[in-house]
């Protein structure tokens, strides 16, 4: 793009076919060499290169932009008008498209048209600085009154994609997911090719549990951005949540083949791996993460994890010299803390263990956000909402699927322990600790919508209504079981729904 840029077309067209020998199927690479090869003259490679990336991608807004330029540099004006709206039409928000269409028009004389595309251009120049104004009223942490221009944009223009996704954007960071996704999937019905959109709804679907929607989104990522390893990890990060791990494996080393030194990609690939038993391919890639970011702690932790891994003497040193790095994060001091208790615990050096564990454990304190007095209040709140009056008005109105036994209490205090007696038997899958639960109180607007708290919020709940959540937890946590009449799930977490559970699946353990 440089050397496009600077005008020395040939050094660019020779970085895009070397380019191009290694990843033969990289849309924007093709498109990068059809513009140098426009410029050289050489129109027919030129049109060969947009067309084999549009049968790759036939919804890449810019193989459609380019193959507009292609086709006016041969002189069919018509045709590359044609290519430059369809373009606009998968990404609404190229202004530059916009010019070369109004370009296009005007060759054939259609200067109301021309006209009608140069006012979008300037009615976006107003929305542009509106865009600008609402993200410093972000900053200023003004988020009311950003979300008001954002909503005076889209009354102005319900097509502004960007405006769109900026807004959805505001949402994720105040969490309501369920509002940001809407806005997002209307962004992507207007703009199919809008990937930051796409990788953003990803996001989303993510935080809500919604991993089959995770995997469609990711692989339109692909689609749109094949070259880039975005796609690759959210695919890769939705198939190993919904338990298809060595999915996940393969788009890991997917998105690695692109970005190798991708420390994300790296630690997540070992995650999958470690789940998968393949300790040895966890090792490796978690040993590669460090290797490429020596400060990223989270390896060091996940190595130490691995309860029968032992670091090597320089290993161990190493981590001692990042102690109190500035660089770290709280979070990976912690980790590397936490990392060195466990392993001088290994070695039975029990004081130094205990200093770190100890450490590791003040500084998390100091992360974490406790109330006492909101954790009391929750909990009288439930004594207040599941008496026995309403649990005996409510008899057999839950799923009467029997399947479910749920083991719940404090951590580390042998639930894994029960979970792997009880998935010895033949008749009983353990499926680990699942969030599905949650996932199925958040998703209903009676428990945890506008103006109501959970879980006084469970008197909005009758009849059917307690069967449906029933229904939806076990269809939510279906895709973790195998073909056994019973499955566990030991999220000690779910102490707190007892009340809930007793109502929604009545025969459940």
């Amino acid at each position: 793009m440089n050397f496009l840029q600077t005008g020395n077309v040939e050094s660019a067209e020779a970085v895009c076919a070397d380019m191009l020998r290694t990843y033969p199927k990289d849309a924007n690479f093709l498109c990068l060499s059809a513009r140098a090869l426009v410029q050289l003259g050489r129109l027919h490679e030129a049109d060969d290169h947009v067309e084999r990336a549009l049968s790759l991608y036939p919804e890449f807004a810019i193989a459609h932009e380019v193959r507009g330029e292609v086709l006016f540099a041969k002189g069919d004006v018509t045709g590359a008008a044609e290519a430059f709206k369809q373009a606009l039409n998968l990404n609404p928000k190229r202004q530059d498209t916009r010019m070369k269409l109004v370009q296009a028009l005007l060759h054939m004389g259609r200067v109301d048209e021309a006209q009608a595309v140069e006012t979008e251009i300037r009615e976006a120049s107003q929305d542009n600085q509106d865009i600008a104004k609402a993200a410093e009223l972000e900053k200023e942490g003004k988020h009311e009154e950003a979300e008001k221009l954002y909503r005076q944009i889209q009354t102005r223009h319900p097509n502004n994609v960007s405006a769109m996704r900026l807004w959805a954007r505001l949402g994720i960071e105040q969490e309501r997911y369920a509002g940001a996704e809407k806005l997002l999937l209307q962004a992507v019905k207007v703009a199919p090719g809008f990937g930051r959109a796409w990788a953003d709804l990803c996001a989303v679907q993510y935080e809500q549990e919604k991993f089959d929607d995770v995997i469609a989104s990711a692989k339109r990522l692909i689609d749109l951005n094949p070259g880039l390893p975005d796609g690759h990890i959210w695919l890769a990060s939705g198939s190993a949540s919904a338990g298809k791990h060595h999915h996940a494996v393969k788009s890991f080393d997917d998105a690695l083949e692109i970005a190798p030194h991708h420390v994300g990609a790296l630690c997540a690939k070992g995650h999958a791996c470690r789940t998968l038993g393949d300790q040895d391919a966890s090792i490796a890639a978690f040993r590669r993460s460090i290797e490429v970011n020596p400060l990223h702690a989270e390896a060091y932790w996940a190595l130490a994890n691995l309860k029968t891994f032992r670091f090597e003497d320089q290993e161990v040193d190493n981590m001692l010299a990042l102690l109190g790095d500035e660089r770290i994060p709280p979070e990976g001091q912690v980790q590397l803390n936490n990392a060195l208790g466990l392993e001088f615990e290994a070695r039975q050096d029990y004081e130094r263990a205990f200093d770190y564990i100890d450490r590791a454990n003040v500084l998390r304190r100091e992360q974490e956000f406790y109330d006492r007095v909101e954790n009391e209040e929750q909990a009288d709140l439930a004594i207040e909402a599941f008496t026995q009056q309403f649990l005996a008005d409510n008899v057999g109105h839950g799923d009467p699927d029997a399947a479910p036994i749920f083991i719940v209490g404090l951590p580390r205090s042998g639930s894994t322990l029960i979970e792997q007696i009880l998935s010895s038997h033949s008749k009983v899958d353990g499926t680990h600790e699942l969030h599905d639960l949650t996932a199925t109180i958040r998703g209903n607007p009676r428990l945890v919508g506008q103006g109501h708290r959970y879980p006084t919020s469970i008197a909005n709940i009758s009849g059917d209504g307690f069967r449906r959540l029933g229904s939806e937890y076990l269809e939510r946590s279906r895709r973790h079981r195998g073909d056994s009449p019973f499955f566990t799930d030991k999220n000690p977490n779910n102490f707190v729904h007892v009340g809930l559970l007793h109502l929604i699946l009545p025969n459940a353990k």
